[in-house]
């Protein structure tokens, strides 16, 4: 058995921790109005092709922004440490390594270190670089009548908005992200052929190549 005073030794220490952490879960956070984009692609050539990240710090302090993977791996040094007044603070990561290579597609954090203290933010960014796919699969009718609707069917292999483009042109954009639906419209067109083919944007601005064609032919009214 051990000694008595070991015993209390060690029960004390215990309750010393308990008391600092749980006197550091009351403690307010040092950032506030945290801001993280969700999901981006660096290859994009769009409006999501960085990750911003924002918050505002409640006193001036010493900070340093970092990423890091699921791992735990530092990934990239966004920000310092650098001494930052009280305010706001806003970097962009751009999907690159620390070696300057593209990351690859996955789920990363957002890291800051303020003094000794580490925070990981709570919205994790999501980087894909990967463009979806997308397949025709029916035009119907083929032979097309002033009036009629006009049903294009699809399958993607991820959720994505699907565009139509007849001879080139895009004619309507949909709405659903679903990997298997449809888009129907009712197209004024001049009588003649049709070449009917389809693209895919996903959530992070990624833009599929053009699917295969199939062709309709507008009658005259």
């Amino acid at each position: 058995m051990l000694p008595t005073a070991v015993v209390l030794a060690l029960l004390a220490a215990t309750t010393v921790a308990f008391v600092a952490t749980e006197h550091a879960k009351l403690r307010p956070s040092p950032i506030t109005k945290v801001s993280v984009t969700k999901i981006f692609s660096p290859t994009c050539e769009c409006d999501e092709s960085v990750a911003a990240v924002a918050f505002r710090l409640r006193q001036a302090r010493r900070v340093a922004v970092t990423i890091v993977d699921s791992d735990d791996r530092l990934v990239r040094t966004l920000v310092g440490p650098v001494n930052e007044p009280r305010g706001p603070v806003t970097v962009e990561w751009d999907g690159r390594t620390e070696t300057g290579d593209l990351a690859p597609d996955g789920r990363y954090r957002v890291r800051v270190q303020i003094g000794r203290r580490k925070i990981d933010l709570p919205t994790p960014v999501n980087l894909d670089a990967t463009a979806p796919v997308v397949r025709l699969v029916s035009v119907r009718p083929t032979a097309l009548r002033a009036g009629r609707p006009l049903r294009v069917r699809y399958r993607l292999n991820e959720p994505a908005r699907v565009s139509v483009f007849l001879n080139g042109k895009r004619a309507v954009v949909g709405n659903s992200l679903r990997r298997k639906w449809k888009l129907q419209w009712s197209p004024h067109l001049r009588p003649g052929r049709y070449r009917v083919t389809i693209t895919a944007r996903d959530p992070a601005g990624n833009v599929s190549a053009a699917s295969s064609a199939a062709t309709v032919v507008a009658a005259p009214s």
